[in-house]
């Protein structure tokens, strides 16, 4: 029992570090998209402001 207690605690340990990693690596990777997103958001606004504008004026 007592060794079945010591594996428990040294898989979770383990466990614990690989979803860690994984999450580190993760952010890592996604720095690049985080960079672009913020950038189409930029364009986005770029692009609703004429046609908020069109909208308002009822043009369409």
């Amino acid at each position: 029992m007592a060794d079945a207690k010591a594996d428990k605690k040294e898989l979770s340990r383990l466990r614990r570090d690989i979803d860690g990693c994984r999450k580190e690596i993760k952010k890592v990777y996604l720095v690049p998209y985080q960079d672009f997103e913020a950038q189409v958001k930029e364009l986005l606004v770029m692009v609703d402001a004429p046609l908020d504008e069109i909208k308002t004026l009822g043009l369409v």
